[in-house]
């Protein structure tokens, strides 16, 4: 029970703080990219931004991929109702979402203390059983009975 309890503790914690950088706001009114100091913006967060940005790109393809189909084949209403689709998603995607380009060195220096803190979590679940067994009232039992026969 104690080792499920443990593995799902270190998931969800594993979980969680990748899932804490959607609570970044990029600015008062949702386009005040100009306004952000990528300084002090967390490594987890600026990946948020990428995957968003590239999310975007994928939407507005998809967009203009049906653009083609109803210009192709549907009437003025579907065609016009595409068009307004298209046009709202670039709106958005270039008021809400930006490029993020980043020095790779950079971004590890930054995700280097989580890495190392996920190391050393494997590390003692991987030693766990070792240190049971090492420190195990039975294997202690035998230690004391050998030294008694000894000194005998």
């Amino acid at each position: 029970m104690t080792n499920k309890l443990i593995w799902l503790v270190f998931v969800i914690t594993i979980i969680t703080i990748p899932a804490s950088a959607y609570t970044y706001k990029p600015g008062v009114t949702g386009t005040g990219w100009e306004y952000v100091d990528w300084d002090k913006v967390s490594w987890w967060n600026k990946q948020v931004i990428g995957i968003g940005y590239a999310n975007c790109k994928l939407k507005i393809a998809l967009y203009e991929k049906k653009l083609a189909y109803h210009q192709a084949h549907s009437d003025a209403t579907k065609i016009a109702r595409a068009e307004l689709k298209l046009k709202a998603k670039e709106k958005y995607c270039r008021e809400n979402t930006r490029p993020y380009e980043s020095d790779f060195w950079n971004e590890f220096a930054e995700a280097f203390p989580l890495l190392v803190l996920m190391f050393v979590v494997a590390i003692i679940f991987l030693l766990r059983p070792i240190v049971r067994r090492i420190f195990s009232p039975k294997l202690w039992r035998h230690a004391r009975k050998a030294i008694k026969t000894k000194k005998e």
